[in-house]
């Protein structure tokens, strides 16, 4: 009978053939699920490209994926850590993963983090370029065609198919010829931006895009359509300029505050026209008339002198409410709230309400104000916190916000006026008063720049794994040698091999992912792509590192049971459902239950997917060696190249699943094909994972 000794020596020589597949497996996963970014309601102010046809469905499939492909890649790592670590000794680990990892690391920050930041200018400038040139290409074949008033123009045009109109581009570029002749062709009046819920007229609203404006105002569209924060068109009218340049900002168009402004006040007028006018009588506005009237007598001169904007002064549309709370502007606030304006406005890109706004810059006197007016002290915003929880934001947030609205913010100013804003609250609610944090003592300690850029400069991107895996080298080589030094036999404990594994590691992990998936409908662990990560967040991965190393053993050779790998994939399902089911958790039990599910979901997959692979791959088939020997090579470099293909393909008429499919399929075939003649028997073959030799003939 071999012993236990014989037998993790000779596990030591053998290549796990199963772990190196799932490796590989695991890695080719991060392209499917970057390749699936672009389908995301929602994504492009984060990742740069959203597709025509995004999707929730890609919602579920990212969750599905990210809930455990890391966790298992670190675990899959810790394994080879010790495998290497036993059989070659701390001097050689460290060297192997210096050559590995960390020179991988340097090569590809100087040449693919660069090619990524290229790309990312190419598409949101491609983004502006496709807005300005949508409809000039259209008429191409016909020769210049000048902009008219009159939509019976568009009669001889190249256009043979209104689906070639993209109503949102016409919007953007205030283009009512086009966006007349989609309309008369029957398009959809009401189109929905699905991630947003905003409509056609919300956004020439927002973009105070008169023209286009009348057009959707003349063909009846949905004035009373509500968007996802629960906003009208008209609200989005009073939105203010530094929210509006924003977004503006984000979604590559250019805004000038005058022409903004000035088409805001024109579409008004309309709106209260048409108030005024049944849309049927012959006096209702139209969109040549408006524009005509808009061009001759300019938009801020026409819109004065009509009789009916007395009605919209009245509702403080002139007035910036947001502004005036933020700068604390009391003649302001009551000018705005005595022409009955609305208090408890929703700035759409947030969600937050001006009582939001005077509790986190501490505007005692605004806050006062808009509370008497009536102002919902329990409204969310889009992170689901009341007014009174901003009270609570530390100095850090505080500055780094108050940067990005170029507003200066003293700190102990900050701190009075919130501790007042504290005492209003607790007078009219009754409630004990809010103890708030030392504001003051928190600027005095804030970090300087340097530790900010090392706290949340992106320098990483998707390299951030490499970086944690240095680290946890590290640590792991002084552990190992410490434990050697007093006695440790160098097997790892029964429990990490038994169903007892899961009552410590999943406890163990919930605790780090508690203070992670914070945003709405985040599931599963937060990554981080700066030099210094949260400790959550490398906590969090650490244990499934340190996990997989002290599963390596004699008996992690065995196979599991059928029943067991199916018990696990079933578990897997119930704990990701009742994870999807508790998704942006309300309440601190909620969340308590909603990180124990995440967690049980990354472990059981986790195990899950090393028991499907040792049944699948347990001898060594060339093809698996070769696509998991790429996959290093692949991951690296796809991003990039991802996201080209998904600017390129974003415009497409075509089914989501196919344009998906065509993104992944080609960043694969195409890298496969540059690893095979560039990398693979090269130097940088070399330097991803050993000398690489063709294959021999049998």
């Amino acid at each position: 009978m071999t012993s236990p000794e014989e037998s993790t020596a000779t596990s030591i020589n053998q290549r796990r053939h199963d772990l190196d597949a799932l490796r590989g497996f695991a890695m080719l996963l991060g392209i499917v699920l970057h390749a699936g970014m672009s389908f995301l309601p929602g994504i492009k102010p984060i990742w740069g490209v959203e597709d025509i046809h995004s999707s929730t469905s890609f919602s579920l499939m990212n969750h599905i994926i990210h809930g455990w492909r890391m966790q298992l890649f670190f675990f899959i790592s810790g394994f080879f850590t010790m495998m290497l670590w036993r059989k070659r000794g701390s001097k050689a680990l460290f060297v192997h993963r210096v050559k590995r990892i960390f020179i991988p690391l340097l090569l590809a920050m100087a040449t693919v983090t660069p090619c990524w930041w290229v790309a990312q200018g190419y598409v949101r400038g491609n983004d502006k370029q496709r807005a300005e040139l949508t409809n000039a290409t259209r008429f191409a074949d016909q020769g210049p065609v000048e902009k008219s008033n009159h939509p019976e123009h568009l009669a001889n045009a190249a256009i043979q198919d209104d689906n070639e109109i993209n109503p949102w581009a016409s919007i953007f570029t205030d283009d009512a010829i086009t966006l007349q002749f989609y309309l008369e062709n029957g398009g959809d009046k009401n189109q929905i931006d699905p991630s947003s819920g905003s409509s056609l007229l919300h956004a020439a609203c927002f973009y105070g895009k008169l023209e286009t404006a009348a057009v959707l105002i003349n063909a009846k569209a949905d004035r009373k359509a509500k968007n996802k924060d629960g906003l009208t068109p008209m609200d989005l009218l009073s939105s203010d300029w530094e929210t509006t340049k924003w977004i503006g900002s984000l979604t590559g168009i250019e805004l000038e505050q005058e022409k903004v402004q000035s088409g805001r006040k024109g579409i008004a007028e309309l709106f209260a026209t048409a108030n005024d006018h049944a849309p049927d009588e012959p006096n209702a506005v139209s969109e040549t008339n408006a524009v005509s009237e808009t061009q001759e007598h300019g938009e801020t001169e026409g819109f004065s002198t009509r009789e009916d904007y007395s009605s919209i002064q009245k509702s403080g549309l002139e007035i910036d409410l947001f502004t005036a709370v933020i700068s604390d502007n009391l003649d302001d606030i009551e000018t705005y709230l005595d022409r009955g304006g609305e208090v408890n406005l929703v700035d759409p890109s947030n969600g937050s309400s001006p009582l939001h706004a005077a509790c986190f810059f501490g505007k005692a006197s605004a806050a006062e104000a808009l509370i008497n007016a009536g102002a919902k002290l329990d409204a969310k915003n889009n992170d689901g916190q009341m007014p009174h929880e901003l009270l609570f934001a530390d100095w850090g947030i505080t500055q780094t916000i108050a940067g990005l609205l170029k507003i200066q913010v003293d700190a102990q100013d900050i701190e009075l006026g919130r501790k007042q804003i504290a005492r209003i609250i607790s007078e009219r609610t009754g409630k004990p008063p809010i103890v708030l944090p030392d504001l003051s003592d928190q600027a005095a300690n804030a970090p300087g720049p340097f530790l900010q850029f090392l706290r949340y400069f992106p320098v990483f991107n998707h390299l951030w794994f490499l970086w944690f895996l240095c680290w946890f080298v590290i640590l792991f080589i002084p552990m190992c040698e410490m434990a050697r030094a007093i006695g440790w036999s160098g097997n790892s404990p029964s429990w990490i091999h038994s169903s007892f594994r899961y009552a410590l590691l999943i406890p163990a992990t919930a605790i780090p992912q508690f203070f992670m998936a914070r945003m709405p409908n985040a599931f599963g662990p937060d990554t981080s792509v700066a030099i210094l990560p949260p400790a959550s967040i490398f906590i969090y991965y650490l244990i499934f590192f340190f996990a997989g190393s002290i599963y390596f053993n004699s008996q992690s050779e065995h196979r599991a049971s059928i029943f067991k790998v199916s018990a696990l994939m079933m578990l897997s399902l119930i704990t990701f459902a009742g994870g999807l089911m508790l998704i942006s958790p309300s309440t601190p039990n909620q969340r308590i239950i909603f990180s124990l599910l995440q967690s049980a979901y990354a472990w059981f997959m986790t195990f899950g997917m090393i028991g499907i692979f040792s049944y699948c791959f347990s001898k060594e088939r060339y093809w698996a060696r070769y696509l998991s020997d790429s996959s290093y090579w692949l991951y690296l470099a796809h991003l990039p190249l991802v996201l080209l293909l998904q600017d390129a393909v974003e415009d497409w008429v075509a089914p989501p699943a196919l344009k998906f499919s065509l993104v992944t399929v080609s960043t694969t075939c195409i890298l496969l094909l540059s690893y095979h003649l560039l990398v693979r028997n090269t130097w940088i073959g070399v330097i991803l994972n050993g000398r690489r030799y063709p294959k021999q003939s049998s």
